[in-house]
């Protein structure tokens, strides 16, 4: 989280190569984001309900976004909070479809 942070303070030229790749990094990055928060309900053997992890995300794309009316050069814009709900959702739904099972050999993960 404290990486996007750091990415959304950053100016960037808009001059894509070709319109809607910033949506594509948007959602790329949040991805990776619901792929952490899959990874660690996992890993933590959190009891925390996913769709709350989820939520989280959610939130935290949304203030993101009105965090960059602030940085010079930056604006906020519902179509990237939008791609950051897109990834975040298939990044943990792709987690916990196809890896979390195969992570800790279909039982729940436990720390020695």
């Amino acid at each position: 989280m404290g990486f996007l942070f750091f990415l959304s303070e950053l100016q960037f030229q808009s001059n894509f190569w070709f319109p809607g790749l910033d949506k594509l990094v948007h959602g790329v990055l949040y991805g990776i984001l619901g792929v952490s928060l899959a990874w660690s309900k996992l890993r933590t053997g959190s009891k925390i309900p996913g769709y709350q992890l989820l939520l989280i995300g959610v939130v935290y794309g949304y203030l993101d976004e009105w965090h960059q009316s602030f940085v010079p050069g930056r604006f906020p814009s519902w179509e990237d909070g939008l791609a950051d709900v897109a990834g975040l959702i298939i990044g943990f739904y792709f987690f916990n479809r196809f890896f979390s099972k195969s992570l800790n050999g279909g039982e729940k993960y436990r720390d020695a």
